[in-house]
This record gives structure tokens, sequence and C-alpha cells, in this order.
């Protein structure tokens, strides 16, 4: 299997083999996913190529890290997308729970230097 690096890399150079090769290292964790949002095969596979057409046209710019969980954000809010609009007249609440169990695994889009920056801020703003 191909590393994280190595992919994004192939998306860099434009190369469909770094959708295959996410596809064969994240494919199942995305399928699944999914499929636990939307509760269907055909919906669930949908949005999964719908994530990585959406990676494919934000990766050259953006170099994510970790890949796993900006792959999985993505497919998450597609597959959401697919789901309340299919469920709103339903207005079914069993998936709640399980979706805020799932915020819990995805990465917060702060990073360290974020946090480090905020606090410096505020230490100079005290100190002033």
């Amino acid at each position: 299997m191909t590393d994280d690096e190595k992919i994004i890399d192939m998306f860099f150079e434009r190369s469909e083999q770094g959708i295959r090769e996410l596809d064969m290292k994240y494919g199942k964790i995305c399928h699944n996913l999914s499929y636990n949002i939307v509760n269907n095969r055909q919906d669930a596979e949908e949005c999964v190529n719908d994530a990585y057409l959406g990676a494919w046209n934000a990766i050259p710019p953006v170099r994510p890290n970790p890949l796993l969980a900006y792959i999985v954000k993505i497919v998450r809010n597609i597959s959401l997308k697919i789901y309340w609009r299919k469920e709103a007249a339903k207005r079914s609440g069993h998936y709640k729970i399980a979706l805020e169990e799932i915020e819990g695994c995805i990465a917060d889009r702060k990073t360290v230097e974020d946090e480090i920056e905020a606090r410096e801020l505020a230490r100079i703003i005290a100190g002033f």
C-alpha cells in the first residue's frame, strides 16, 4: 500500500493512480461510513465517488494532513447532504447519536500552530 504523502503527490501530479490508491487504502472506511449514514449501497457509492472528485479538485492547492481525516470529512458531509435530502420528510432521529459519535473522530481544522498563536496573542494582550 502507498503512504499518504505518495498519494497526495500523485494528486499534485494529476495522476489518476492517486484516486485508485486512495480507494485501495481508505475506500472500505469511506464506503462503510457513507453506508452507515445513507443506508443504501448505491447512494453510498455515489457519495464516495463524489468525495473522490471533491478531493481531486481540492488537493492540488491543499496538502491535507492527515489524509484519512480529510477524505472521511468529505464523505461524511456529502453523505449527510444525501441523507437529509432523502430523509427530510421522515424527520427520523435515530442517526443523530451516531453522527455525534463520528464528529469526535474527525480532525479539527485548527492546527497546533493556530493554538500557539492564539495563546501568544492572549499573553500579549494580557500584558498590555
